[in-house]
């Protein structure tokens, strides 16, 4: 799938539909030429387990996770810009990567409309993230650790509450 730039308005994939909401899978590449929205309703997942890139000459802002359900990454991803968690979980599964990500910002950015309750979360044999993670003034952000170990070596700019959580293992800040 390739999401195009040169036209207005946002590109948007949703999982709602006319007889309610159901989860979507994204099995191969998905490659960005524009700023994409994915809005996940609640109590549903969109998963993309195939490699989300990004054309050298695009010009990306990145993703925007909107809606109260998951996102859910696991391949090494490498799309420009950053990644923005604005509503519900973004779940960064066992191989998943967001290395190339310019920065992870949770909670409201100049995508939101101060809704808030956003949340990170790394699953067992996730990647170690060495991005900068953004938490936006007035949110009550999530950051979620599974079983088993994790580390975030990319610094944390917390301009907002923060809540760290972690099951099992040992997540490292």
């Amino acid at each position: 799938i390739v999401v195009r730039d040169g036209s207005t308005g946002t590109k948007t994939i949703d999982n709602a539909t006319a007889d309610g909401s159901r989860a979507i899978t994204f099995s191969g590449s998905f490659t960005l030429d524009d700023t994409v929205r994915v809005d996940v309703s609640a109590d549903e997942t969109t998963t993309f387990s195939g490699v989300i890139s990004s054309d050298a000459d695009a010009d990306v802002e990145g993703i925007v996770k909107r809606g109260f359900g998951t996102m859910s990454i696991s391949a090494a991803n490498t799309f420009a810009g950053g990644m923005y968690i604005d509503e519900g979980t973004l779940n960064i599964a066992s191989g998943g990567d967001l290395t190339s990500a310019a920065n992870i910002t949770i909670g409201s950015s100049s995508h939101n409309d101060g809704n808030g309750a956003a949340a990170l979360q790394l699953a067992s044999g996730a990647s170690a993230l060495d991005r900068t993670i953004n938490v936006a003034s007035g949110t009550g952000a999530r950051m979620l650790s599974s079983a088993g170990n994790n580390s975030i070596t990319g610094g944390i700019n917390q301009n907002g509450n923060l809540t760290v959580s972690n099951s099992t293992g040992t997540l490292n800040l």
